[in-house]
């Protein structure tokens, strides 16, 4: 039995990283392990860490109480680490393994000079690139490009690249350059998970050549039910946020030129742009997980056309759990889970041209049903399910244990 602290900032879902802790954390218990989950932000706490037994800590107060965490508290939160580190210095309770997910909201970098103090092995899994880009994404999200600036050389910090605007980017500046010269990471972090190969090749200039780095796609919450035939008229679906960079335009202008129906999973800012462009898309809101799943197993094809460098997109994944093609961006790591041709198809991001071929080629009658077979297999060959998952995730702390990379205190 292996004693596992997991620090998040959230111990309910706000979002993928969150998801993927609560279910490592839950599943790592229900077999048997010793599991505490520390967050920084009190609050909800999902049912399945309640369920598996595990302990969530949060601090007693934050920031005067409550959910908010000062601007202060955000680039350097001392309460926080201190509050850690008495976690840490309970001999009587100390941990085999810390593993490390959701940090920007409340911990802050603070957290990971303590963590190197207490000499305990952790391991950061790497969810997006805030570890090494200020906005966390390598985009700029002002010119709705990627970004190909050097992390806080001059052209990056005079670029205005960030969602909110100047002042939110000065903000991830400063935090960005605390972590990387008072907290050392990531060029001091000793473990890392990267959850796919395509992040970890952008992410691996940035740590330090002695970084034990490793590959573990995230959790798949699928159910394996038979497969169902695909539809016989041609209908899409996307689920996500209604945001350029998520792709939602480039699509809606795709559908429009193959003249296809899209249904449109989720909410945002782009959503009357969608109803501009694409008359006859169907914008149904967010749903639950089976709702979704449903929605999917009712569609031709999943349309993931997002256009900037997401770590390991869930959605296409999900799509192949329940044997359904996928279209997706060559600009993101969606394209090691769809194989091209064969599960699916890619388009040229930045191409409505490509994207609105793809979508013909995928009504081509049988198309469907043979990409989709082949989807559905390849998936439950090898499934990404939570109890596979945390089989791997206990053999990367195995070597851990094993393994202390020279030259990292």
């Amino acid at each position: 039995m292996l004693r596992i602290l997991f620090i998040n900032d959230y111990a309910s879902v706000r979002g993928g990283a969150d998801q993927v802790a609560i279910t490592e954390a839950a599943s790592l218990a229900a077999v048997g392990h010793c599991v505490r989950f520390v967050c920084s932000m009190p609050g909800v706490i999902d049912d399945r860490l309640l369920v598996a037994g595990v302990e969530v800590c949060s601090p007693p107060t934050q920031g005067g109480g409550g959910l908010r965490v000062s601007p202060l508290q955000g680039l350097w939160n001392k309460s926080i680490a201190k509050w850690l580190r008495g976690i840490l210095e309970d001999q009587s309770r100390k941990p085999d393994i810390v593993h490390v997910h959701g940090w920007t909201k409340g911990f802050s970098p603070s957290f990971f000079t303590v963590l190197r103090q207490a000499k305990i092995p952790y391991v950061v899994t790497l969810h997006d690139y805030v570890m090494a880009c200020p906005n966390g994404a390598f985009y700029d999200f002002g010119g709705s490009m990627i970004c190909h600036r050097r992390p806080l050389g001059i052209s990056c910090l005079t670029c205005n690249c960030d969602r909110i605007g100047r002042k939110e980017k000065l903000w991830r500046v400063t935090r960005q350059y605390l972590a990387k010269y008072t907290a050392q990471i990531p060029s001091c972090l000793p473990h890392v998970i990267n959850v796919s190969r395509f992040s970890q090749r952008i992410l691996s200039e940035f740590v330090s050549p002695v970084t034990e780095m490793c590959v573990l796609g995230n959790p798949i919450g699928v159910e394996k039910r038979p497969r169902l035939p695909a539809p016989k008229e041609g209908s899409f679906c996307f689920v996500g946020r209604f945001t350029k960079e998520k792709g939602v335009e480039a699509l809606a202008r795709a559908s429009a030129i193959a003249n296809v129906k899209v249904r449109y999973v989720g909410a945002g800012e782009s959503e009357q742009l969608i109803r501009n462009l694409s008359p006859s898309a169907e914008i149904v809101g967010w749903k639950s997980p089976s709702e979704v799943h449903d929605i999917m197993r009712q569609s031709t094809a999943v349309v993931f056309p997002s256009s900037w460098y997401e770590c390991q997109p869930l959605v296409p994944l999900e799509a192949a759990a329940l044997g359904v093609q996928s279209i997706v961006s060559d600009i993101c790591a969606a394209v090691e889970s769809v194989r091209d041709g064969e599960t699916g198809f890619h388009f040229v991001d930045g191409s409505i041209e490509s994207l609105a071929a793809k979508l013909t080629a995928a009504i081509q009658p049988g198309i469907a049903d043979i990409h989709g077979a082949a989807a559905y297999a390849n998936y439950w060959s090898q499934p990404s399910d939570p109890e596979s998952h945390a089989v791997k995730l206990l053999q990367v702390y195995r070597n851990m244990l094993c393994v202390k990379p020279a030259g990292v205190s």
